[in-house]
């Protein structure tokens, strides 16, 4: 029984001592920011330059300076996942939708609060 025991110690501590230790708080807490954002985009309640700030500066910023290197990060770690192209693809599929359906222009200075 003993033996038994032993053995099935060994193969669990084998089997989990590869496993990386990841912090995924950072992508959490960006998430978090992200959803925010989303949420009040979404909103009836935001006024047209809020949202024009959002999208043009704000999701911009929050996504390539937290939350994409978060997730890079963690695919780093655990072996996988999207690249750095890909999110940013992602990034300008959101903000380009978003765009479109307000009908704003971040180049112009109407959506810079």
């Amino acid at each position: 029984m003993k033996k038994i025991l032993f053995i099935g110690f060994l193969l669990l501590t084998a089997c989990t001592a590869d496993e990386p230790k990841v912090d995924n708080t950072k992508i959490l807490a960006s998430e978090k920011k992200i959803g925010a954002l989303l949420d009040e985009l979404d909103s009836d309640k935001t006024s047209l330059d809020r949202k024009g700030w959002i999208v043009c500066e704000e999701f911009p910023k929050v996504y390539k300076t937290e939350y994409m290197p978060s997730l890079i990060e963690y695919n780093s770690k655990t072996g996988g996942g999207p690249s750095e192209k890909y999110y940013l693809d992602d990034l300008k599929d959101t903000t380009e939708r978003y765009k479109e359906l307000y009908k704003m222009d971040c180049a112009s200075d109407a959506n810079s609060k």
